[in-house]
């Protein structure tokens, strides 16, 4: 799923893994679990499992848009 894709997606909105928030994100797996070690993405944790929910992880998205200064 690309980056568009994340952000008009309108299917059920599922709690994603670690390895299906990374290809979203076209990030590595290790990117993600370092983010969540330091508590800097939301996320939910299921026992040893970590869980990441649709829109939260769109407004922490957004919170990290940079646009350029013209």
């Amino acid at each position: 799923m690309t980056y568009e894709e994340l952000l008009t997606f309108t299917g059920p909105q599922p709690l994603w893994t670690v390895s299906k928030l990374a290809e979203a994100l076209d990030v590595s797996t290790d990117f993600i679990y370092l983010a969540v070690q330091r508590d800097e993405i939301p996320h939910i944790r299921l026992g040893t499992n970590i869980r990441f929910h649709y829109k939260d992880i769109l407004v922490w998205v957004a919170k990290h848009r940079i646009v350029p200064r013209r």
